[in-house]
């Protein structure tokens, strides 16, 4: 039976995050006790086990880049956020110029749009929103703003999800 095993020990500080976790037989594990990996290298190893063992090493590479690309794509999806936020935010109503209430619950829906649509679109569908004459309410906004970006969003996954017809010219016949 395979059991978790720390790369980095927990007793020495090792997180259990996956790219410290790996797995290994239960002999393996215990008799490694609480002694990082690299430290605990067999003095002979077959051909087999250094094929394994490089690509352990390979995977938990791979790992550590898929880990900096999510942390990297977190932070842009954020900084796309911030923006639409602000640019939400530069808006004002009435003649005593207040600003647009948006609830804090909101800006997940934000996350969404951010995921789905280019930022100059979600920042176009702030404009159209802010700018519509029939729109009184800030929770009216709020609801054609959403309304903007779904429709936004249907017309990009129609655009990819519909090839376009085929020419005439180009059937046989």
């Amino acid at each position: 039976m395979l059991e978790v095993d720390h790369l980095v020990p927990k007793s020495k500080g090792g997180p259990s995050e996956i790219n410290n976790c790996i797995t290994s037989c239960a002999d393996c594990n215990r008799g490694k006790a609480d002694v990082p990996l690299e430290e605990k290298i067999p003095e002979a190893f077959t051909e087999n086990e250094l094929i394994r063992c490089q690509e352990l090493l390979e995977r938990r590479a791979a790992m550590n880049r898929i880990s900096r690309l999510g942390d990297q794509l977190r932070r842009e999806e954020q900084c796309a956020v911030n923006q639409c936020l602000e640019h939400w935010n530069g808006y004002t109503r009435g003649p005593e110029g207040s600003q647009i209430e948006l609830p804090e619950r909101h800006v997940a829906s934000f996350h969404q749009f951010v995921k789905r649509l280019p930022t100059s679109e979600i920042v176009d569908a702030i404009d159209v929103a802010m700018m519509a004459p029939s729109v009184r309410t800030d929770h009216h906004v709020w609801k054609y703003f959403c309304g903007v970006c779904w429709g936004k969003i249907r017309d990009v996954k129609k655009t990819t999800e519909d090839p376009p017809p085929i020419s005439k010219e180009f059937v046989d016949e």
